[in-house]
């Protein structure tokens, strides 16, 4: 696992506390993640962002695994279709992440505005170290349950989803599919038919693409001029 480091140090943020943002979804696109820092409307969005208060890009990126499964429920109003969720039980089945370093303070505005509001309460690491999970307020936005992964390189690992099982799984959208392919190639630097075995079996793919379907789009996705063929 190799970690790219930015250009703000870890000194750079004082006595803050630093934890890992583990992204699954769409923020696995670092551009698209940057408009939850430093705001604004990320491309093919239409919700403008605050941003959190520190708008410092992240101190270390990097690829991961993490013990929750990914599925896919829902009808986002900006992808028209499903969206990546993890099942709030740890199980032998790992998502592939792409975690950011930054303060714990952003890691909250962040959950905040992944559940269109301002402002969440201060978390308490320790105790999310103890029970695994927290909700956040009331426990009814779509990712009110912010999960603990582990630690990695001294800080903890965290990553946010839905409170509850979310039913019924969907079909997401062929441009949802594809920045979370394209991120899969960037960050894990996976063949496609790596990412086409990784992707083909989670619920709300499986039984909505067929192997045809997901194949092309998963062949799109990646960087023009380059040949791959995906074999189901």
């Amino acid at each position: 696992m190799s970690v790219h480091m930015s250009g703000n140090s870890v000194r750079d943020r004082g006595e803050q506390p630093l934890v890992w943002y583990a992204s699954y979804g769409s923020n696995m696109d670092a551009r698209r993640f940057a408009c939850y820092i430093q705001g604004g409307v990320p491309l093919g969005g239409t919700r403008d962002h605050i941003g959190c208060d520190d708008k410092s890009m992240p101190v270390a990126e990097t690829g991961m695994e993490i013990p929750y499964s990914l599925y896919f429920a829902g009808e986002s109003a900006v992808w028209t279709g499903g969206v990546a969720f993890v099942r709030g039980i740890a199980g032998e089945q790992k998502t592939k992440s792409k975690a950011y370093l930054i303060t714990k303070a952003q890691f909250e505005q962040v959950v905040a505005q992944e559940s269109r509001r301002d402002y969440i309460p201060p978390m308490d690491i320790t105790l999310l170290r103890t029970q695994g999970q927290l909700i956040v307020e009331d426990g009814n936005s779509n990712y009110d349950q912010v999960l603990y992964c582990g630690e990695y390189q001294g800080y903890p690992v965290l990553t946010c989803t839905s409170p509850h099982l979310k039913q019924p799984y969907t079909k997401p959208a062929h441009t949802y599919i594809k920045m979370i392919t394209a991120a899969l190639w960037h960050t894990h630097d996976l063949t496609a038919n790596e990412i086409f075995a990784y992707l083909c079996t989670k619920p709300g793919i499986s039984g909505n693409y067929s192997q045809a379907e997901l194949s092309e789009v998963i062949v799109d996705s990646l960087p023009s001029g380059l040949h791959y063929a995906v074999k189901p």
